[in-house]
């Protein structure tokens, strides 16, 4: 069966970007309707849940995501010292530092992407069975 393309636009819930579309004299729903959408890829770039949920515009949901991932899965030392000068700077990048506590912040944005009962999630890690189980 093949499947309908859904057009979409990335939306992150910040005081600025919520102002701009309030300026329009819009809700988030109009707005997106006003521009023929199907909805938003929300931006979950932390830990706990919106205190709002956007469940009935998010189609999907857009992870937080370390390009430099790699480096802290493997705990690799040596290529984190030259790209973090600091333990403060490791943490402000990864949340942590050390590996588990990564996979932690993984799957506690995953957790809180779920609330939103998005069809999809992008750039999570395929190999969590709760990313496969919650998806619609």
């Amino acid at each position: 069966m093949r499947r309908k393309t859904k057009h979409l636009c990335n939306y992150c819930f910040m005081p600025g970007q919520e102002k701009a579309i309030l300026k329009t004299g819009k809700t988030l729903e109009q707005f997106v309707a006003g521009l023929g959408l199907d909805g938003i890829e929300l931006l979950v770039y932390r830990n706990v849940p919106y205190f709002e949920s956007f469940e009935h515009l998010a189609v999907g949901v857009h992870l937080n995501y370390w390009p430099m991932w790699l480096a802290m899965y493997r705990n690799d030392k040596e290529v984190l010292s030259r790209f973090f000068t600091s333990k403060d700077a490791l943490k402000d990048y990864y949340g942590t530092t050390y590996c588990m506590g990564w996979l932690r912040n993984i799957r506690d944005n995953i957790k809180a992407a779920l609330v939103e009962n998005p069809e999809y999630l992008d750039d999570y890690l395929p190999w969590d069975p709760m990313v496969q189980e919650r998806c619609r």
